[in-house]
């Protein structure tokens, strides 16, 4: 069974980009970022296991000069906390440029409610410490009435490998961000087939929403700092004076 979507097109231009796993081998990165691919999505981690190709296609992305976001596949089977710290721990001061990606597609034989609380988590441990909601990866396959006003609230990444042009949305989404269009691709520097994205706007608004992704813990630190410098400019503008008369 799966669910009727409403179809949406892109709403402009839009960017190409990538996701890759261990599936797709050793990359040559260089050679993708030549091929005018802009950014890509790297596999991190299933459940608690890591990917064996991550800290390669991590390290390697980054050299290219590539806009990279990482995804997990998530496995309702584990604690969602536990499987946000493992790739907090994992990523440890790189989060990437684009937010952390949540991939749902398997109950993972367990029941609907356990995978959304489960999930949801996941995109609180991981967005308290990105200072950014991450992108939820869900398609068709959200069918299991696990829909919920909280993942709508994340950034959508769906698959729909329709020949219209225009990607099915799923039920609690208004639109999405990122589109994975065929799981059949062909880049440069990568010898085996590869999933392909579109994200929905040009380069430049690619780049804008990376930046909000990197600024975020930034102007959150930024902020504390300033209350906090604030309350001791307070305590020795005033409590401190006042403490001096009553001596």
């Amino acid at each position: 069974m799966t669910q009727n979507r409403i179809r949406r097109c892109p709403a402009g231009a839009s960017t190409l980009g990538i996701d890759v796993s261990a599936h797709q081998g050793v990359i040559d990165w260089q050679r993708v970022a030549q091929s005018g691919v802009r950014f890509a999505f790297i596999r991190a981690m299933e459940g608690m296991s890591i990917d064996r190709t991550f800290a390669a296609n991590w390290a390697g992305a980054k050299a290219a000069g590539m806009m990279r976001g990482v995804y997990v596949y998530f496995r309702a089977r584990h604690d969602g906390g536990e499987q946000a710290r493992a790739l907090l721990s994992l990523l440890g001061g790189d989060t990437g440029e684009l937010p952390p990606a949540c991939d749902i597609e398997t109950l993972d034989e367990q029941t609907a409610s356990t995978l959304v609380a489960r999930m949801q988590d996941w995109l609180s441990v991981v967005g308290s410490a990105v200072g950014r909601k991450p992108i939820v990866y869900s398609g068709s396959f959200w069918h299991w009435n696990v829909s919920s006003p909280v993942f709508a609230e994340h950034p959508l990444w769906t698959p729909d490998y329709t020949q219209s042009g225009c990607p099915g949305v799923p039920k609690g989404w208004a639109s999405w961000k990122f589109w994975q269009y065929t799981s059949s691709g062909s880049v440069p520097g990568i010898a085996s087939r590869v999933d392909m994205n579109l994200y929905n706007g040009s380069e430049a608004e690619l780049r804008s929403f990376a930046k909000g992704s990197m600024l975020s813990p930034l102007v959150k630190w930024g902020l504390a700092l300033l209350l906090l410098g604030g309350s001791y400019y307070a305590w020795r503008r005033f409590g401190g004076k006042s403490r001096k008369r009553l001596r």
